[in-house]
């Protein structure tokens, strides 16, 4: 599960950069405060063969959820964002 999920985030940042807006990036401790007010908190994290972190934001009805890849100069990046997060059974 956590390697499908892992793979469906890292897939959904690796979208051409001329679609995207500019990265969303700020010290870890600021980008989790500031997700705490969208009443999101981490649900899960996961290390990246890089040796950055990706850590999965969500509102406790799964109505908004934030993918945040953090180096480890503690710099957050936030890689995607979305809505009707639903959690999937192991091995789903």
């Amino acid at each position: 599960m956590m390697r499908l999920l892992t793979a469906a985030v890292l897939l959904s940042l690796a979208a051409p950069a001329a679609a995207q807006s500019p990265p969303i990036c700020m010290p870890i401790d600021e980008l989790q405060a500031a997700l705490k007010k969208h009443n999101e908190a981490p649900i899960l994290r996961a290390l990246i063969d890089s040796g950055n972190v990706l850590l999965i934001f969500a509102s406790p009805d799964g109505s908004g959820w934030t993918a945040v890849v953090v180096a480890p100069t503690g710099v957050a990046c936030v890689g995607a964002m979305g809505v009707a997060l639903k959690m999937m059974s192991k091995g789903a």
